[in-house]
This record gives structure tokens, sequence and C-alpha cells, in this order.
């Protein structure tokens, strides 16, 4: 699919801009300069009469407005999660965009240019402080519905939340680190930036081999810190504190008579 995107710098056209990036989505851009009026060109008001931003064009399909364009794109890219599949939970995401495009936006363009408000001498000061109260208004209200998200519907705001992405009512976290017992992948030992080097799901704090997670022999212990990592049937029957496989002491009972470590000698080699 060919995916065009008309937009400007600093304006609301950055919004699909990032939608479009976020999903991975190879798109061409084309940048008009507001400066000088480009979007009021005859080329451009022939593509899109409205002349604004942002224009999605999708396989020779056009396409306005902020909320439209941020629906399609997460339905065309779903796999990127930009809005949720729930019903109730999709129509409030579309609320939200809509409530930017025309209950935010419309205030930073009266600040941004009073005069194209009202060309009245000796008002400007006068449209900017009206729009910049409602402005602050919108922003605490937008802040209050942040404050009050619960992403895991734990019935504890995120902000509270030392779990948010996962159901942890009770908040328990054994090892103090702020960081919740169900979401935590080190919960016996300090690791608030839950860094795991090797991607095996324990914490580097807690792992004994922060290395390549791949386990040959299946026995739990990554082949990096395996001293046996073809078999998963490790002993050491000598006592002598070297497992067989890798055992090289003449007084070992099985040495002679299993090749432990599957290199094709059955002697020490």
């Amino acid at each position: 699919m060919k995916i065009e995107l008309f937009y400007a710098p600093v304006t609301c056209a950055m919004a699909p801009f990032i939608s479009l990036t976020e999903a991975g989505a190879d798109f061409e851009v084309h940048a008009l300069n507001f400066r000088t009026n480009e979007h009021l060109s005859p080329e451009y008001r022939e593509i899109n009469p409205k002349h604004k931003v942002p224009m999605l064009i999708g396989d020779g399909k056009k396409l306005t407005e902020n909320a439209a364009i941020h629906l399609w794109v997460a339905n065309t890219f779903p796999e990127a999660g930009l809005i949720p599949t729930d019903p109730w939970d999709q129509v409030q995401a579309i609320s939200l965009l809509s409530w930017c495009s025309a209950g935010i936006h419309p205030y930073l363009s009266r600040i941004n240019n009073p005069a194209k408000v009202c060309p009245v001498d000796d008002t400007g000061a006068a449209i900017i402080e009206k729009a910049t109260a409602a402005l602050n208004e919108c922003f605490a209200i937008a802040n209050d519905i942040l404050i009050r998200r619960d992403l895991d519907g734990d019935d504890i705001f995120d902000n509270d939340d030392n779990c948010p992405d996962t159901s942890n009512t009770a908040q328990s976290d054994i090892d103090g680190d702020n960081v919740g017992d169900d979401c935590d992948n080190c919960i016996f030992d300090i690791n608030p930036t839950q860094t795991d080097t090797d991607a095996d799901g324990i914490g580097d704090a807690c792992d004994d081999c922060n290395a390549d997670p791949f386990d040959g022999d299946g026995d739990g212990t990554p082949d990096a810190c395996d001293p046996c990592p073809a078999i998963a049937f490790e002993v050491d029957a000598d006592a002598d504190g070297d497992l067989e496989c890798i055992d090289c002491d003449d007084n070992n009972p099985l040495l002679h008579t299993r090749d432990d470590d599957l290199d094709g000698v059955t002697t020490c080699d």
C-alpha cells in the first residue's frame, strides 16, 4: 500500500506522523510551508479543498481530520496496538482524540494568531488572555484524566500503582524496589530498572547466568553457563566437584564406560 501524508512541522499534523511511525508504516511525507502559505496554493487546494493539514492518502484515497486518520492507522496496522479493540475503550479513545482536535487545538490557534479571530485593533492581548485561560483549564482536565487512569483495572490509579500493567491489588513488593511483585522479574532482589540483559525473564539482579538464554539440553541452565551443555542428566559420581561430562579424574568410575560430553571419546581426552 502506498501511503502519503501531507503535513506541516509544529502543527497538529505531527500527530498522525507519530502514529504512522509508531505503527511501523512505510509512508511518504509532503511537508507544506505555512509561512509561505503553501497550503493555500492552487496546487494543494486541488488536492485538498479544505487547504488544511493533515491529509492522508492511502492508495489514492484521501482522508482528512486527525481522529479519522488515527482510527484508520490503528485499523490498518492492528499489531501496533495504537487504539483499544474493546468497543467501549475504543470510543473513549476516539472521544479523547476528538476533544484534542475540537476542544484544545482551537485555543492554540487563537493564541498563535489572534488577528485571524478578530482583526480589530488592540484586541489581540484580550484574545490571547482568554484563550490561555481556557487552554489551561483543558490541560488541568487532561492531567486529571491521566492521574485517574487505571490500565490494569485493579482499581488503583496508575499514578499510585507500583505495577500499572498487571493487576496487583495487594500492591505487594517483597524486595521494596517500588515494582509490584506481579510485574517484577526479580522479586527477591532490588532491581528497580527491571533490566534483563539476556531477555530470559529473570532480572539481572537475580540471574546467575546473565548470558545467552539458549538451553540446548533443557536442564534449566543456559548453555553459556552450563558445564555440560550437551546433556540434561549431570552427576558427579566420584564426588570430586567435577561433573562427569567434563571430569578428567582417572579415579572417576564412569569415565571409561560413558561418553558424557558426547565427543566420541569414552576416556579422558
